[in-house]
């Protein structure tokens, strides 16, 4: 058997989107909590608003082949492969008012009764783009056999697969500087149609509404991402029932996987001349607007990949970081070993009882690298690359009851622990958590 799949889809989106940062409580205590008595949900005072944009296309293939053989009646071998890849570009494109940045975007007023009323008093115009291509692939080929002799019958199969996926050229550059693009005042906004949207004056709506005025900020940065998994392993197992309806199962696997992630961040001062606007920087390529009508009735300008690509290739690099080599890199290795057994049989007229207790063991080692804090130990964890050697074992019961209660019906229950092992990327320091003034 074989087939074979291909196709392109393109796609379009257009959002209201929000910094996670440009939110505080419009009243609070004298700690800077919520007012009591308020829902802190319709306490938030929102301090930006973006209207963006994303589009894109996305371009998938696959293949399957498969091979079945029967030397002999009780004996199946089969063979098969198949292999996916999926490619994507992304553009998003992004226009916004931004008030709550720092602590003087905001202005507080200490009321009689002690409770603390924050405003918006400041706010900037940003026009931000990015890139957001993606491409993946997957490959895996799997021997198996099959052997059937009634009461005994047993399976076995061996696999490898190799997965990647890959984030080029993942580009981000802004327009805004803090005196050209200041807003007249905070930020504002009224309820409609479900949408907070911009309460503007003449003079700020005609701002926002030119973004090919707006000076360059961020000159441009580059960051590639590249990650990779490869497993090998097999697994079988063999059934042997009698004449009265007993039966006994053992089984087991063996997975050896190597996983490695690597990235590099670039960071552009002289992509284009200084003060220049996004209208004069060669990029723009065209608009899309009006973005969400009676909510956000401005146009946005796109830029080509492909002119800002080349920008960047004639930049200069600014000094890179060991971060900006190694950030969130890893190189690992993990084995896991799994055996099981299961006895069951029947306790009575249409209800069956099966015992099963499995044991998964795994060893998971290699090195990673523990980026930012400002370059010392955080948590007892050195700044820098770090061996890891992690082990996990588990003895792990079950029950299962299986109740025929009419020939059209069966009811089942069961009772089951399992593991859960940490990912890796836990394992190597990226999880992690902080807390702002807000919360």
């Amino acid at each position: 058997m074989a087939s074979a799949a291909l196709s392109r889809r393109h796609f379009a989106s257009v959002e209201q989107t929000y910094q996670s940062g440009n939110l505080a409580y419009a009243l609070t205590d004298a700690q800077g909590n919520s007012a009591p008595g308020l829902d802190p949900a319709a306490n938030l005072l929102l301090a930006s608003v973006n209207a963006q944009v994303t589009r894109g296309a996305a371009h998938e293939e696959t293949a399957f082949v498969a091979l079945g053989w029967r030397p002999d009646p009780r004996l199946t071998v089969t063979a098969s492969a198949m292999w996916a890849s999926r490619a994507i570009a992304q553009d998003v494109y992004q226009v916004s008012v931004q008030g709550g940045r720092a602590a003087g975007f905001f202005a507080q007023t200490t009321r009689p009764d002690g409770l603390v009323e924050t405003r918006s008093v400041r706010a900037d115009a940003h026009y931000w783009f990015e890139t957001n291509p993606e491409r993946d692939r997957l490959g895996m080929a799997q021997l198996a056999a099959a052997w059937d002799a009634g009461r005994v019958q047993a399976q076995g199969l061996v696999f490898g697969a190799l997965g990647r996926t890959d984030r080029p050229d993942h580009i981000e550059i802004s327009f805004w500087d803090p005196q050209t693009t200041r807003l007249s005042g905070g930020v504002q906004v009224a309820s409609v149609r479900g949408f907070p949207v911009l309460q503007l004056n003449a003079a700020d709506a005609a701002l926002v509404a030119n973004p090919l005025a707006f000076p360059v900020h961020n000159q441009g940065e580059r960051e590639s991402e590249t990650s990779q998994d490869r497993r090998l392993g097999g697994d079988w197992r063999v059934r042997l029932e009698d004449a009265a309806g007993w039966h006994g199962e053992i089984g087991g696997l063996a997975v050896r996987s190597w996983r490695t992630r690597a990235t590099a961040h670039f960071l552009y001062a002289d992509t284009l001349p200084e003060g220049t606007t996004l209208g004069g920087s060669g990029l723009v390529d065209g608009q899309i607007g009006p973005v969400l009508r009676g909510v956000y009735d401005y146009a946005i300008p796109t830029i080509s990949d492909a002119a800002l690509l080349a920008a960047i290739g004639r930049a200069t690099v600014q000094p890179r970081t060991s971060d900006d080599r190694n950030a969130n890199a890893y190189a690992l290795r993990e084995d896991r070993l799994a055996a099981y057994a299961v006895v069951g049989g029947p306790l009575a007229e249409g209800l069956d009882l099966a015992l099963g207790l499995r044991g998964e063991w795994s060893h998971l080692g290699g090195r990673y690298w523990l980026s930012g804090n400002d370059g010392v130990p955080a948590d007892g964890v050195a700044y820098g690359w770090n061996q890891l050697s992690a082990r996990f074992a588990a003895l792990l019961p079950s029950v299962t009851l299986h109740w025929r209660a009419a020939p059209a019906w069966t009811l089942d229950a069961a009772l089951w622990t399992s593991q859960t092992r940490p990912s890796p990327f836990q394992l190597t320091g990226g999880g992690s958590s902080a807390r702002d003034s807000q919360g």
